[in-house]
């Protein structure tokens, strides 16, 4: 057998080498791989080809066309891909779909704010409130204004924003409303919120939560309208009408299909009217710092000089007369709100 007669004589001149070739041996093939002495790219640059080796490789000519080897493993690639091809591309998916849309709704001084932030925390939401989002589009608006041209053109499409510049058109709009002393429309604060929730970042969140938002029926209903597209009223319109001679039976008028509801999870924190102005009342702000805190629910720390500098937030008198008016507008579209909301 050849390759055992080979094997053989390797064996036979290993055996014949003395330690010192044998160690010069290895020293030759430890230069070679690691291109050292004889085999340093700068010393074999200095070695001169023989003439014959010289003719052939002046006679090799560029080509385009692959040759040999590369013609065979072009060959293997086509027919692994023919064998095995790539799995297909993955359907896109709209990122925004998939991020949860929470909302937190109740009594004034419940806690929301508060629940807001820890489940924030808790499950990598982004906490969106409808005044912060307002007081962002009016101070876009002032930065950059624009013309009444173009807050006209944008009132239409204000409930379905989702850009920055309809949200500078929302700030525009609810600016000019303040300055003649009127309130900011329900249109307006839904854009707002709306133009939030499209622009949470789906990489850096797992969804939305609303603070304290929507307040009332009709918030909610246009908030499902520019989430879902989805309007009671368009749809009662909708049904089709059965004849006046020979009505149709009730239940053989098939209902509209109504879509998913645009929120995933509705909470309501509910609290009694004396706890919520137990909670108004205490509160105290650091006019050094302006630190808010609780006398007896998140009381200051005891610092020198700080109980002395708290101040009410407003004085006793407004504090009362404004928390009975918010409980009261609460009071007012709860029902309501909770009918539509289903958190009954």
């Amino acid at each position: 057998d050849a390759d055992a007669d080979a094997d053989a004589q390797g064996e036979t001149l290993a055996d014949k080498e003395s330690p010192v070739e044998a160690l010069l041996h290895e020293r030759e093939i430890d230069d070679y791989l690691c291109a050292r002495a004889d085999w340093d790219p700068r010393a074999l640059g200095t070695v001169r080809l023989p003439a014959e080796t010289s003719e052939m490789v002046e006679s090799l000519v560029e080509s385009d066309k692959e040759q040999g080897c590369a013609v065979t493993g072009r060959m293997v690639l086509e027919l692994i891909a023919a064998a095995a091809p790539p799995p297909p591309p993955r359907p896109t998916v709209d990122l925004s779909l998939s991020l949860l849309k929470l909302a937190l709704v109740g009594k004034p001084f419940g806690g929301k704010s508060i629940q807001a932030q820890q489940l924030a925390n808790e499950y990598g939401l982004q906490v969106i409130s409808a005044q912060e989002q307002l007081h962002l589009a009016i101070t876009a608006a002032s930065r950059a204004p624009l013309t009444d041209d173009e807050i006209d053109g944008a009132e239409a499409n204000a409930a379905a924003a989702a850009s920055p510049s309809e949200m500078r058109v929302l700030g525009a709009r609810a600016a000019a409303l303040l300055k003649e002393g009127a309130a900011v429309p329900d249109d307006i604060l839904v854009g707002v919120v709306v133009c939030a929730m499209r622009a949470a970042d789906p990489v850096s969140y797992n969804g939305v939560v609303l603070d304290g938002f929507p307040r009332t029926r009709a918030q909610a209903q246009l908030l499902e309208k520019s989430l879902s597209g989805y309007d009671p009223q368009e749809a009662a319109a909708a049904k089709p009408k059965g004849s006046k001679v020979a009505p149709a039976p009730a239940d053989a008028v098939p209902e509209p299909t109504r879509p998913p509801p645009a929120l995933d999870l509705v909470l309501c924190i509910d609290i009694a009217d004396e706890t919520a102005r137990q909670r108004a009342l205490g509160r105290r702000l650091d006019p050094l710092t302006g630190t808010v805190y609780h006398l007896e629910l998140e009381p200051p720390p005891e610092e020198p000089g700080l109980i002395e500098r708290l101040v009410p937030l407003t004085s006793a008198s407004n504090q009362e007369a404004n928390l009975s008016t918010s409980l009261a507008a609460y009071a007012a579209q709860e029902s309501a709100l909770a009918e539509w909301l289903g958190t009954e």
